[in-house]
């Protein structure tokens, strides 16, 4: 963990340098924000499956699913 002082401000921030360096609650906190935002994204239960067989159970869960295809160039 790295502590980083403005100059224009003279209020220290900490930089985590790697997950290891924050703490539980902080972990839990950012945990919850990246939630958060991939929900606002509208990229909950999105995937991209590349050609290929896929599993249900064992690669992708059973379920009911909304399939659109890419036209990709």
């Amino acid at each position: 963990m790295t502590v980083r002082i403005s100059a224009e401000t003279k209020t220290a921030a900490k930089v985590a340098t790697g997950l290891s360096d924050y703490t539980d609650d902080e972990l839990i906190s950012l945990t919850k924000a990246i939630n958060e935002e991939i929900v606002n994204r509208k990229l909950e239960k999105t995937a991209y499956l590349h050609k290929g067989e896929y599993a249900v159970g064992t690669d992708i869960p059973a379920g009911t699913y909304l399939l659109q295809w890419l036209r990709l160039q």
